[in-house]
């Protein structure tokens, strides 16, 4: 898993700050763009339009060998990238319907031949770019952690979904002269990657006892809560 992750829950306040970011991008209000906008340099008429250009070209620069993914151009994805975020910031209140949304992404993506690991790439992808497009006196921190999260709850959807779509196409289309070995080491990444999914939410709670009797203790000492 990237190494970003944080499984802990998104509060409504998080929600809010989420979204107030997210909002200054789709309604043209970025203090990036409001600067920026008609300029020699800078050809963009739109928040939007700017940020999905960024994203993909950003995307293409790391990672290069994905580029053939995107066949019916960048204006379409673009929007539909921008749909997916808005979309799963909606919905975050709708636990049902959020899952069910993202396992259809994370299944057409597969189809795509886009691969579990991929998703920690986009993480990063998106976080650098929220932060060229918002910039530094909007996306601080804090706005970071926000959407660290909201992405982190994206992945625990998507991932655990993408590595069954990706196991249940290697079963099928099983090579009779892999090595043993390497076929060993491909079930058991992706067996560790189900593993950690499964756990997260009764680790979460684990944590949340713990940190509660390490409270208890501390009053029992005389530390304070």
């Amino acid at each position: 898993m990237p190494v970003f992750y944080n499984g802990e829950p998104i509060t409504p306040e998080e929600r809010k700050v989420a979204a107030e970011s997210w909002n200054l991008i789709l309604d043209d209000k970025s203090p990036v763009f409001v600067d920026r906008k008609g300029k020699p340099d800078f050809p963009y008429q739109t928040c939007v339009t700017y940020f999905y250009d960024t994203f993909y070209s950003r995307l293409f620069d790391i990672h290069p060998t994905c580029r053939h993914m995107f066949k019916n151009g960048l204006r379409s994805q673009g929007k539909f990238l921008v749909k997916m975020i808005s979309l799963s910031l909606s919905e975050l209140d709708d636990p049902q319907q959020y899952d069910r949304n993202l396992i259809k992404l994370a299944e057409n993506h597969y189809d795509r031949g886009v691969k579990s690991v991929e998703y920690a790439v986009v993480g990063e992808v998106l976080f650098y770019v929220l932060r060229q497009c918002l910039g530094p006196n909007v996306y601080m921190q804090d706005v970071h952690q926000v959407w660290v999260k909201v992405y982190s709850r994206m992945l625990k959807t998507i991932v655990p979904t993408a590595v069954d779509c990706e196991l249940k196409g290697y079963r099928h289309h099983s090579e009779p002269e892999l090595r043993p070995h390497v076929r060993a080491s491909y079930m058991f990444s992706h067996a560790q990657t189900l593993a950690f999914f499964q756990a997260a939410s009764s680790a979460d709670e684990s944590d949340k006892d713990a940190n509660t009797e390490l409270k208890s203790e501390k009053i029992r000492r005389g530390e304070g809560a």
